[in-house]
């Protein structure tokens, strides 16, 4: 959350949104404030998804495995890139992995 606050502009949003972090409940006060802001909540959960992305990714990585873009019409069956999963150790990654 603080890394994404340090990317807002408004500094009465940051202001707000920097005491909303601080100590118990901050997620559910940090929410609060960026519902009222409906750009900066949407802007909030893409920046949050590209974090998660990132951190699978070099997750993958660490396993040793090499995420490649999976072409249209590389998945048996035609299926959407959405409804493929491959399992590593028990975990989903929606990619193409090579070891």
């Amino acid at each position: 959350m603080q890394l994404f606050v340090a990317t807002v502009v408004d500094d009465d949003l940051v202001a707000r949104l920097t005491e909303a972090i601080d100590g118990r409940g901050a997620f559910r006060r940090f929410r609060s404030v960026l519902e009222r802001n409906p750009a900066q909540f949407t802007r909030w959960h893409r920046f949050d998804a590209d974090a998660r992305l990132g951190h699978a990714r070099s997750w993958v990585a660490d396993q040793g495995y090499e995420a490649r873009p999976v072409r249209h019409g590389d998945i048996a069956g035609n299926r959407s890139l959405a409804h493929t999963r491959v399992t590593v150790s028990g975990t989903d990654a929606q990619s193409s992995l090579v070891k």
